[in-house]
C-alpha cells in the first residue's frame, strides 16, 4: 500500500466516518437485494472460491483454488467486509477498484493468517487465567465503583499495537487498519452486539441448544463413566503435554478462584468447599493428576477451538450472521417492546434454572432461581458496560494471538 498515493493531511480521513453510513443505517429495502448466485452448494469450498473471485482481481483467483477450507472462509468474510465497508469508506479519492489495492488487502490478510497459524497461543493462560480475570474485574467494578474504563483510549491503544505488527511504513495501511479496528469492529460491530437484549437472546439460544443436546442423549451411569475414561485415555495417548514454560499447576489457575468468588461457594456449601480444597491440594501435589488435567484441557481446546475446521466454521457463522445473502449486510434487528423484553427475560431465567438443574449446580454449588435472575440483571444493566467488557476480551484475545 505504500506505493499508493496518499495525502496524510487530507480531510478525507477525518470526514469519512461522519459521511459514510453503514448498510444497516441506510433506508433501503433489504427484500429487493438478491443473494449471491452460484452453481455450487452454499458454504462449500467451490462456493467460497466463487465468492472470493467475485471481489478480488483475476490475478489472485488461482490462489483461492489452492487454499485450505479454513483460510478460504476467512478470505470470503474479508471480501464481503471490503465490498460493503472499505470501498465506501475510501470512496473515489483512493483507488479502491485498483487491482493493486485489492492485492495489498489480500496480502495483509494472508500475513495475519500466516502469523496466527505459526504463533503458539498459550491457551492455558488465556482461558484459565486472563479471561476469568477480565470478567471478574469487570463484575467487581460494576458492583463497587461502576464503570471506570476509558473507551476512548482502549481501542486506539490496541489498534496502534496491531499496526506495529504490520512491519510497514505505509501511512495508508496504518490508517486503514486503525479505522477497521476502531470504527468498524469496536465502534459499530461490538457496540451493536453489546445491546443488552441481543446478548440475552444469544445467551438464551445457546442455553436452549445445550439443553436440547443434553436431552437427546440418554445414557446410564456406567456408560458415562466409560465415556469419561475413554476421553482420559485418548488425552493421555495424544502428543499433548503440560507446557514446560508454565510452572503453575492446573488446580491453581485463576478460573477456579473466579468461579468460587462469583458463586460464593464457601458460604453456600462450606463442607463441599472443604472437600474441594483437599482435592485441589492433592491435584497440585500429584504430577500424574496435573498432567491428566492439562492433557484433557489441551485436547478439548484443540477439538473445539484451535483446529482449522473449527476456525473455518467460526468465520462461516460470522459471515452468515452479518451477510446472510452474501451480498450486503443483513437488515437491522427489530427493536423489542417492553412486553417482548419481559417475555425474553422470563424465558432466559427459566432456561438458566433448567441448566442448573441439569448439571446439579443447584445442589452442588447452591445456585437458586434468585441467582439466575441476578445474572440476567447484570447482562441487561448497561449497554456501555457490555461493550466495555467485549472490548477488553477482544484486546486480551489479540494480545495472545499476536
Amino acid at each position: 500500500m505504500s506505493t499508493i498515493l496518499y495525502n496524510a493531511n487530507s480531510t478525507l480521513v477525518s470526514r469519512f466516518q461522519r459521511k459514510v453510513k453503514l448498510r444497516n443505517e441506510l433506508n433501503q429495502d433489504y427484500n429487493d437485494e438478491t443473494s449471491f448466485e452460484s452453481q455450487y452448494a452454499k458454504d462449500s469450498p467451490e462456493y467460497l472460491q466463487e465468492l472470493c473471485k467475485s471481489v478480488y482481481p483475476a490475478c489472485l483467483h488461482a490462489s483461492f483454488e489452492r487454499m485450505p477450507f479454513s483460510t478460504l472462509s476467512v478470505h470470503a468474510f474479508v471480501a464481503l467486509v471490503f465490498k460493503n465497508f472499505i470501498k465506501s469508506w475510501f470512496g473515489p479519492k483512493i483507488p479502491s477498484e485498483d487491482p493493486e489495492f485489492l492485492c495489498e488487502v489480500f496480502a495483509l490478510v494472508q500475513r495475519l493468517i500466516t502469523h496466527i497459524e505459526s504463533h503458539e497461543v498459550h491457551w492455558e493462560q488465556f482461558i484459565l487465567d486472563d479471561v476469568p480475570l477480565v470478567v471478574f474485574e469487570h463484575y467487581q467494578l460494576l458492583k463497587t465503583s461502576g464503570l471506570v474504563y476509558s473507551r476512548k483510549t482502549g481501542p486506539s491503544t490496541t489498534a496502534n499495537y496491531i499496526c506495529s505488527l504490520l512491519h510497514s511504513d505505509s501511512t495508508l495501511e496504518h490508517t486503514f487498519v486503525k479505522s477497521l479496528y476502531e470504527h468498524l469492529l469496536c465502534g459499530k460491530i461490538l457496540h451493536s452486539i453489546a445491546e443488552p437484549y441481543l446478548i440475552l437472546e444469544i445467551l438464551n439460544k445457546a442455553i436452549q441448544f445445550k439443553l436440547q443436546k443434553s436431552g437427546s442423549k440418554s445414557s446410564s451411569l456406567v456408560g458415562k463413566v466409560c465415556a469419561i475414561l475413554g476421553v482420559v485415555r485418548s488425552a493421555l495417548n495424544s502428543q499433548l503435554r503440560r507446557p514446560s514454560q508454565l510452572q503453575q499447576t492446573f488446580a491453581h489457575r485463576f478460573l477456579f478462584s473466579c468461579l468460587r468468588r462469583l458463586t460464593k461457594f464457601e458460604q453456600r456449601r462450606p463442607l463441599l468447599y472443604c472437600l474441594f480444597k483437599y482435592g485441589e491440594a492433592a491435584a497440585a501435589k500429584v504430577p500424574a493428576i496435573d498432567k491428566i488435567l492439562y492433557c484433557l484441557f489441551q485436547k478439548c481446546v484443540h477439538d473445539k477451538i484451535a483446529s482449522g475446521p473449527q476456525i473455518g466454521r467460526l468465520f462461516l457463522s460470522l459471515r452468515r450472521l452479518i451477510f446472510p445473502s452474501d451480498t450486503v449486510m443483513g437488515p437491522p434487528r427489530p427493536i423489542l417492546d417492553d412486553h417482548q423484553k419481559k417475555l425474553l427475560r422470563e424465558e432466559c431465567e427459566q432456561n438458566i434454572q433448567q441448566f442448573l438443574l441439569l448439571y446439579k449446580l443447584d445442589g452442588l454449588v447452591g445456585l437458586t432461581a434468585t441467582d439466575a435472575s441476578n445474572f440476567v440483571d447484570v447482562v441487561i444493566a448497561d449497554h456501555d458496560a457490555n461493550a466495555n467488557l467485549l472490548e477488553r476480551l477482544l484486546t486480551c484475545t489479540i494480545a495472545h494471538i499476536a
